[in-house]
């Protein structure tokens, strides 16, 4: 991805947390240090406050991890990545309900005219305890929906 450079959805799709943390920072944390560690020196991996995306690469891909993701929180979430100017938003997602799961998919696929720009890339990455599957995608269907959820 973008011109040779580490591929930092494949990373976030095999990072597994060190543990199940009880908030979303310690989780956010977690996979900064783990994308650091593999990657290369030249890619720049920035944590944001609380008022940006969680986690910058390159000043060119945002990750916004969110924690527990219910369908009440998609459309806040949603909100947050229209405001993001990045060609490519990824969006792990430590723990959801299946319907909450389900809206993130459906609403990250229909792009243009859900309040996001048409040029923006959103991928939606499942985790879950104890996830079996390293890539955290689920093994049922290509849309990662699988079965277990928190």
């Amino acid at each position: 991805m973008f011109g040779g450079g580490p591929d930092i959805v494949g990373l976030v799709e095999q990072w597994q947390p060190e543990k199940w943390y009880q908030s979303e920072k310690k989780f956010e944390n977690d996979l900064a240090e783990y994308l650091r560690q593999n990657t290369g020196r030249q890619t720049k991996v920035r944590t944001q406050g609380r008022s940006n995306i969680d986690i910058l690469v390159n000043d060119q891909i945002g990750i916004e991890l969110k924690r527990k993701l219910t369908p009440s929180k998609v459309d806040r979430l949603m909100g947050q990545l229209g405001r993001y100017e990045f060609t490519t938003a990824i969006v792990p997602v430590c723990g959801t309900s299946e319907n909450a799961w389900e809206e993130l998919v459906q609403r990250t696929q229909q792009g243009p005219g859900m309040g996001f720009d048409q040029q923006q890339e959103i991928i939606p990455i499942r985790k879950e305890r104890n996830d079996p599957n390293p890539r955290g995608r689920g093994n049922q269907d290509p849309f990662g929906l699988g079965d277990g959820f928190l």
